[in-house]
């Protein structure tokens, strides 16, 4: 009786011991290549975002895996690999009319800091189990041809800025001044 109650009570012990283990709140996270991302339907995207640096985004459909994507995770490190934030990605459209079954996720970030960035792609119960891939921003984007694209659009705003300036330092164009050598006045 006494070894039964002690099995028993064992068996119990080992039970619960399952259930607390923290596999049962793990999912399988691996990198995932450009290459594989474009066989899925999955591009990685950006453009020059004004103060904000640059804004990248992952536009993929709910194909494969994907089929069950339940969220996005952005996560920064520094250059040692050391890990310096993480965040949930709000899906959001992009671009003007986005076709409704294409899902894209973003986030802008400094084009030097781009290199430390990466966005998992997380799905519970999918067809490959509960993963998290993860798409490394270098390994998806031409960094060099990025930052070039950010100060270009820098130097044409910088540009832009300054003849607006020049103009209004100049005063007011005497064609478009009732009374001051250009057309009448209307009405009056």
């Amino acid at each position: 009786m006494k070894a039964n109650f002690l099995s028993r009570a064992l068996l119990l012990f080992v039970w619960l011991l399952l259930l607390a283990s923290p596999c049962f709140g793990m999912i399988g996270v691996g990198p995932m290549s450009k290459e594989e991302a474009g066989k899925l339907g999955i591009v990685m995207k950006s453009r020059p975002n004004g103060d904000a640096g640059t804004l990248v985004w992952v536009e993929f459909k709910k194909t494969d895996f994907l089929e069950k994507f339940t969220y996005a995770e952005l996560e920064m490190v520094d250059a040692a690999g050391k890990h310096r934030l993480s965040a949930k990605l709000l899906v959001n459209p992009v671009v003007y009319q986005q076709p409704a079954d294409v899902i894209s996720v973003s986030f802008s970030a400094e084009p030097e800091e781009l290199a430390h960035c990466s966005i998992m792609l997380v799905a519970y119960g999918s067809s490959r189990g509960d993963v998290g891939e993860v798409l490394q921003v270098k390994d998806h984007l031409d960094l060099a041809a990025v930052k070039a694209e950010q100060e270009k659009a820098k130097k044409d705003w910088d540009e832009a800025v300054k003849r607006a300036k020049e103009k209004e330092e100049a005063g007011p164009d005497p064609a478009h001044v009732p009374g001051a050598g250009g057309p009448p006045a209307s009405g009056r």
